[in-house]
């Protein structure tokens, strides 16, 4: 649920019959993309050759009052019907996690959100994971975590029944954790009270808001204080990959840097706060353990802004909607930019601030009588 992950038990019964197809019947709140599941998984397990006898299957997701979503649900499923059935020992199953989309030629393909399965996973004593091959790559880099990958329905059904070699779990690759060439305050001239600013919110973890005409250099000053900020501890990257793995974005192994986010003023009130149907993260929760840049504030809605109050406080954000209930992370660093006037030239040495003001022309064009001097 939002950025983490809930787990699903399948339960799964058989009672055979002697001639007829096979009846499936999926309770505890699927979604159209799990109903519609039946026909992949069912031409999966008949590529491996598992087809199912006649008689009829009963399948139940627990929790059953939480609705269930998304096509990660699938290699479950089907390892369920399959140990129903007799093809496999229900023994077999325990202590492991699978996820994982089936296509119809029996393939595994990724689903988002290995990382928070892994959290998941780990907190309720799994031992194992099992999933297509990226999606476990991303599981591989939680700290202590077991993650094996597949290609094929039939390959885990082969090393779960002995009948073919073991899974092998993934042991991850670093990548390169150097800093990368980031925007620096060596190529600001000038400017020293604003660096001096700068350096303050970056030691402190303060909110700043840099006033100024155009062209003074704030949004260039603003996308210079992440390079301020220290490096990511390992938890505070789990946590952004996280972030970025259930937003369908995720960098291919662990982040080393800080997240910068710098939405449009135009953004509206579920992409900056999050929402939607189905509910999804936002800018705010995009940018935790980060920089949220807000150029041109006073140009945003006002409840937009407003939003921003209580996870500036606490550092995190509950959206309750009808359908849905999620926690989201959102500790975050904000930074503003704004011009002094609608204008942007009050105060300039040079340039002369001007306010539109209308004229006595449309005044008494609408009908409104000029005002008259006092006796």
């Amino acid at each position: 649920m939002g950025t983490g992950a809930e787990l699903v038990s399948v339960e799964a019964r058989f009672e055979r019959a002697d001639s007829g197809a096979t009846d499936v019947v999926l309770s505890g709140l699927p979604d159209s993309v799990i109903r519609e599941s039946r026909g992949r998984w069912m031409c999966a397990l008949k590529e491996a050759r598992l087809a199912l006898r006649p008689g009829k299957l009963y399948l139940n997701l627990v929790p059953s009052a939480r609705r269930k979503t998304g096509g990660a649900l699938d290699l479950p499923l089907a390892l369920a019907a399959a140990a129903a059935s007799g093809h496999l020992e229900g023994r077999a199953l325990e202590g492991t996690l699978f996820l994982g989309e089936l296509g119809i030629d029996g393939r595994l393909h990724a689903v988002p959100g290995g990382l928070a399965a892994a959290v998941a996973a780990r907190a309720a004593g799994l031992e194992e994971l099992v999933a297509p091959r990226a999606t476990a790559e991303e599981a591989a880099w939680l700290p202590g975590a077991r993650a094996c990958a597949a290609e094929r329905l039939g390959a885990v059904v082969a090393a779960l029944s002995g009948a073919g070699p073991p899974l092998e779990p993934l042991v991850p690759r670093e990548v390169d954790a150097s800093p990368r060439g980031g925007p620096s305050l060596d190529d600001v001239r000038g400017q020293a009270l604003a660096k001096r600013a700068l350096c303050v919110a970056a030691a402190g973890a303060h909110g700043l808001l840099l006033v100024g005409p155009p062209g003074a250099g704030k949004s260039m000053l603003a996308r210079r204080l992440i390079g301020l900020l220290p490096a990511p501890t390992l938890e505070e990257r789990i946590e952004v990959t996280r972030v970025l793995s259930a937003a369908g974005a995720w960098p291919g192994g662990l982040v080393h840097e800080r997240p910068f986010r710098a939405p449009h003023h135009t953004t509206s009130y579920a992409g900056l706060v999050g929402g939607g149907a189905p509910p999804q993260p936002g800018e705010i929760t995009l940018a935790h353990r980060g920089l949220l840049f807000l150029d041109e504030l006073p140009e945003f809605r006002r409840e937009a802004l407003e939003a921003l109050r209580e996870p500036l406080e606490t550092g995190r954000l509950t959206l309750a909607r009808a359908g849905a209930r999620l926690e989201l992370p959102a500790r975050f660093q904000l930074v503003a930019a704004m011009n002094p006037c609608p204008c942007g030239y009050r105060g300039h040495p040079r340039l002369v601030s001007w306010v539109r003001r209308p004229s006595r022309r449309r005044h008494r064009a609408v009908g409104r009588a000029p005002r008259t001097a006092p006796p």
